[in-house]
């Protein structure tokens, strides 16, 4: 009977957080040698004949002013992703004009020694035109909640199941496209530091 309560219990918990939108989702434990280790044991290989994209919310943000840049551990988190990534070969980087969004690009593009191109969120076709252009070379995309459904379902033709109402700062969405075979995406996490 006990173990039959607990079964019981981990269910409705489990029903529970993916009703609400709290499932956790697979972590970033590293990128090395082109490939991506999740803490859910999968991982996910670049190729250089399919095209990557990392759309990508900004990090934690300051609390003060109406255009915030990012609080200390933003920073740190925009390190990390510099760390992670410095080794991927973007093509192209692309952001909103809001400060939190290009001081949380700034290390890596200060690192490749480039400048992101800034795209309007009300013209969505002219950001995704440039990232087809840019193919099979790599590109980050920072997105904003209010825009990220529609840039995600032009790359992969699919919905986004994402609730966006809870801390956005340590998600990404990772696709990869093939024209031939398809598109491959994954919702995860990465740390602070």
């Amino acid at each position: 009977m006990h173990k039959t309560n607990c079964l019981i219990i981990a269910l409705l918990f489990t029903f529970l957080s993916v009703l609400s939108g709290q499932e956790s989702l697979p972590g970033i434990l590293q990128f090395k040698n082109q490939v991506f280790q999740f803490d859910s044991g999968d991982s996910l290989v670049l190729s250089t004949d399919k095209q990557f994209m990392v759309l990508l919310f900004h990090a934690e943000q300051d609390t003060i002013g109406l255009d915030p840049g990012l609080s200390t551990e933003g920073r740190w988190r925009a390190i990390n992703l510099l760390r992670m990534m410095k080794t991927i070969e973007f093509g192209a980087f692309y952001t909103t004009p809001f400060r939190n969004n290009i001081l949380t690009l700034q290390p890596l593009v200060d690192f490749k020694k480039t400048q992101p191109h800034y795209y309007d969120q009300s013209d969505i076709q002219v950001l995704i035109k440039e990232i087809e252009n840019q193919s099979p070379y790599p590109v980050m995309v920072m997105v904003h909640p209010e825009t990220v459904g529609l840039i995600f379902e032009h790359i992969t033709k699919a919905k986004l199941n994402m609730d966006l109402r809870a801390n956005r700062s340590d998600k990404m969405i990772l696709i990869q496209r093939d024209r031939k075979q398809g598109i491959y995406w994954k919702v995860c996490t990465y740390k602070v530091r």
